[in-house]
């Protein structure tokens, strides 16, 4: 029998949690509602995390988390259109699913996952295949915004807070830009990004 993997809920409303996690019980696996979700995710391998994503803070949860390989999303989504899956889907997420789905389609999700498979809906599969593929390496949207208010003056903290970040975090996440961008430094990153016209 496969071993399960462990999930999480995260969503603002206690009672919705409670509700995805009372839809997923039949599947036998360990069901947390952690305060820190990045954290959850990096304890251990082998995770389903169900988030909910309704701000900008989110979305960049959801890309950062779509980076790990020992993670999977589903993105729950308050506006579940075409252009939202796009996004969650290019964002990293292995399931897509509308906030105000009924529990069997949250059951047909993770189902789906557990076995090793994503479910894409045909016409964003699609338009991920057609799409121009990013330069590899490339610092992301938000990277680029980190960067710009790095060099703006804004400190890491200021950063950190603004992204939904630990301090300690943004430092690693900081590094990896820099890494992308060829250096280790803060102002060796800043500097070749305006060289690339990547930042202003």
């Amino acid at each position: 029998m496969a071993v399960r993997p462990q999930l999480a809920i995260s969503d603002p409303l206690p009672v919705y949690r409670l509700g995805v996690a009372a839809a997923l019980v039949d599947f036998g696996a360990s069901v947390d509602t952690p305060s820190d979700l990045h954290s959850w995710c990096l304890d251990v391998p082998d995770r389903l995390a169900v988030l909910t994503v309704l701000t900008n803070q989110h979305w960049l949860l959801l890309e950062e988390l779509g980076r790990l390989p020992h993670v999977s999303v589903i993105a729950v989504l308050a506006d579940s259109n075409a252009d939202a899956e796009f996004r969650a889907f290019n964002a990293g997420a292995v399931g897509v699913v509308r906030r105000d789905a009924e529990p069997e389609e949250f059951r047909r999700i993770v189902a789906a996952i557990l076995e090793g498979c994503a479910t894409i809906p045909v016409p964003v599969l699609r338009r991920l295949i057609s799409q121009e593929p990013n330069v590899s390496g490339a610092p992301t949207s938000s990277e680029l915004a980190w960067l710009s208010a790095l060099a703006a003056g804004a400190t890491v903290s200021d950063v950190a807070h603004r992204a939904g970040y630990s301090e300690r975090m943004m430092f690693r996440l900081l590094a990896e830009v820099y890494r992308k961008l060829g250096t280790s430094r803060r102002i060796d990153a800043v500097m070749t990004a305006k060289k690339l016209g990547l930042i202003e």
